[in-house]
């Protein structure tokens, strides 16, 4: 569903908002780089508010990409699926099975 776009605003100070249609978006091209391998999942807990994620927020993940030391990533530990901040270093217990699904790419957060 494309949104139109009026332009930005800047945090803090009061700044006129021109109403020209600055361009015409389409959320889905801004929030997914790949839409056959992208999934939602909406976050249940607020364990990961110091990473801007709250209860209720729509995480988009993309299946299939490796992360990033620190990168937000989806996993499944033991058959359940965990949001987790991905760590090249960790190590879990030797008899845990960790395999990652993918990492996250955009949250959506819905405030009514």
């Amino acid at each position: 569903m494309p949104i139109p776009f009026l332009g930005y605003i800047y945090a803090g100070f009061a700044s006129p908002v021109d109403e020209d249609l600055a361009d015409i978006i389409h959320i889905e091209d801004y929030v997914v780089r790949d839409k056959n391998a992208s999934f939602l999942l909406r976050m249940q807990g607020d364990r990961f508010q110091e990473h801007g994620i709250c209860h209720g927020d729509l995480i988009i993940f993309e299946r299939g990409t490796v992360p990033k030391n620190n990168q937000l990533a989806i996993v499944f530990i033991e058959g359940e699926g965990h949001l987790i901040v991905h760590m090249h270093d960790a190590q879990l217990s030797s008899n845990t099975q960790q395999q990652i699904i993918g990492t996250v790419i955009s949250v959506i957060r819905k405030y009514v």
